[in-house]
Formats: C-alpha cells, sequence, structure tokens
C-alpha cells in the first residue's frame, strides 16, 4: 500500500496566518512569496495542537529528560528494552485537516464522517526495534484495562523491559500500584514521565501517524472497516507502516 503524499497546508489558511503584519501597511505579497519568506525566516508550517491543560514543571520536566537519556543508553547497552505506553481513541468522525487533490478538480474532496462509538486503543511501542503491540478495547479503559494490557505484555517478554508512561488517574491508581512489585518480578518496571509532558513519550507520534497519514478515507465507512484498518496497522507496524523518530 502506498503511503498518503505530505499534508499541503490551506492556502487562506496561510493567508490569515501571515498577513497580519502586511495589512497594517497596506503592501500585498503573492501567497508563494509569502511562503518564501516564512521559510527563509525559519518559519515550517505545523498542524496546531490542542492546549494542555497545564505546563509542566520546568525542574521536574528537564529531570524527566535527563531520565529517558540515561535509561536509552542502558537499553542500547542491552541492559533492558525501552518501550512507551499510552492510549488514545478512534471514531467515524475522521481527524483530516487538509489533503492533497487533482489539480483542476471541481469540488472539495469529501471523507465519510459519522457519530459512533469510540474505539479505544493501547499501545507499546518500541521505537528502536521497530515493534509495537496494540490493543483495541470496547468501552471505557480503566485501571483494570491496563492491568491486563501489562499483565499480556509481562507474558511476552523475552529480557527486562522499562515502560515510560504518563500520570493519568489509571496509571497510577492503587490497583496499578499493588501490581508493581508482581510486575518486577517478571522484568517489567514502570517509569512515570512528569506531568503534562507528552512530547516525551514517542508513542504519541505513533498515535498521530495513525490518524493523520495511515488511516485512508475508506477507513471511515463502517465501524468495522475502521476496525479493520486498525488492526492491519498494529500488525504492519516495523514492515509497511514505518517511523523515523529521528527525523520527526
Amino acid at each position: 500500500m502506498s503511503r498518503p503524499p505530505s499534508c499541503s497546508p490551506p492556502p487562506r489558511q496561510i493567508k490569515s496566518d501571515t498577513l497580519k503584519g502586511l495589512e497594517a501597511t497596506g503592501k500585498k505579497a503573492h501567497i508563494e512569496t509569502l511562503r518564501k519568506v516564512a521559510k527563509k525566516n525559519g518559519k515550517v508550517w505545523k498542524r496546531k495542537r490542542r492546549k494542555l491543560k497545564g505546563k509542566p514543571e520546568q525542574d521536574a520536566y528537564e529531570q524527566g529528560k535527563a531520565d529517558l537519556e540515561e535509561l536509552r543508553l542502558l537499553a542500547s547497552q542491552g541492559e533492558f528494552d525501552l518501550v512507551y505506553f499510552d492510549e488514545a481513541g478512534v471514531s467515524l468522525q475522521p481527524v483530516v485537516p487538509y489533503a492533497w487533490q487533482d489539480r483542476g478538480r471541481a469540488g472539495t474532496l469529501a471523507v465519510p464522517s459519522s457519530h459512533s462509538e469510540r474505539i479505544n486503543l493501547l499501545g507499546i511501542l518500541n521505537p528502536v526495534a521497530d515493534q509495537f503491540d496494540g490493543w483495541q478495547v470496547d468501552g471505557k479503559i480503566t485501571s483494570q484495562v491496563v492491568i491486563n494490557v501489562m499483565d499480556q505484555y509481562c507474558d511476552s517478554l523475552i529480557r527486562p523491559a522499562v515502560v515510560v508512561l504518563d500520570n493519568a488517574s489509571i496509571h497510577v491508581s492503587k490497583a496499578i500500584e499493588a501490581k508493581t512489585e508482581e510486575w518486577a518480578r517478571r522484568g517489567l518496571s514502570l517509569y512515570f514521565l512528569p506531568k503534562y509532558s507528552p512530547q516525551l513519550n514517542p508513542i504519541e507520534i505513533f498515535w498521530r501517524f495513525i490518524k493523520y497519514h495511515w488511516l485512508p478515507a475508506s477507513a471511515y465507512e463502517s465501524i468495522f472497516d475502521l476496525r479493520c484498518w486498525i488492526g492491519r496497522i498494529f500488525s504492519g507496524y516495523g514492515d509497511e507502516y514505518i517511523i523515523s523518530f529521528s527525523s520527526v
């Protein structure tokens, strides 16, 4: 399956974002000129993301970065596998901000969209080995669901692993805490990221690739199609679907 081309920014949005200064002076410029000027001045076109509810405490954030660097170093020496855990969700309401269209084609590209149940996703990513273990879950994700996933992952361990995850309430519950010693005996340890620090978790990039690059429009025809495509991506990661984490 061929990969979708890189997203192209909508000209109207570029204009609204870059012409503010020119409007005050009455000057005009072609949109391509604006693109070139923006790039020359170190600007890049980036998708806007939702703002986090809070900001990480700077000292804790820097400590988290340092901890991860040390963990990566030890993992590279074969001490253990360093993997990343997180949850996400998809439904029949696609996240498709913009896309390429054939020049001269009339009308707007349409993507199927409808209200539907949410498919909750859980995953454990090993970016160094290009490995991913994923689960599709019906219903709410609870601490018990996380425990079930961790138990299954423990069963597949070949060598010890450190799992990096955030401080969501379902991750730091008493039920999770009660399992940590058992998991440690089985070779699995947890490392909790500082609060409000999703950028320290590479699996966030994996979820974005699913939603913005890998899921085709046809995946949103039905819940069955969406589940099939998610399963295909999960099983095809590292072969058909690849992320170069050093370049993102």
